[in-house]
């Protein structure tokens, strides 16, 4: 099995950075994060939501907006979950995609208690 990546290719203007506060983010990296090591290694995120899309033109600024526009690709994509699981998982996205700045930390477990 091998991770997803946020295939869009996004410019971000670092000019504020010292402004924001550091974030800490939560990611599980596949199944019981059996994928972290591999992430760790190749120097990526990856997450499986809406990988058969190309985000490149949708990832806008605004998180809430991008999620209007993906949630109802996320339940077509998946028509067994819920409303609440595809705003979850659309937010999520933007986040990796968009919302992670240099400097964040990322946490993830990789299945063995590390």
């Amino acid at each position: 099995m091998q991770a997803e990546s946020c295939k869009a290719k996004t410019t971000r203007n670092y000019n504020n950075q010292n402004t924001m506060a550091k974030q800490y983010n939560r990611v599980m990296l596949g199944p019981s994060g059996s994928l972290s090591n591999e992430c760790v290694k190749g120097n990526y995120i990856g997450t499986g939501f809406c990988k058969d899309h190309d985000l490149s033109k949708d990832l806008v600024d605004d998180w809430q907006k991008f999620n209007s526009n993906y949630i109802p690709v996320y339940m077509n994509d998946n028509p067994d979950k819920s409303r609440v699981a595809a705003g979850l998982a659309c937010g999520f996205l933007w986040t990796i995609c968009k919302g992670l700045r240099k400097g964040d930390t990322v946490l993830s477990p990789n299945g063995h208690g590390e």
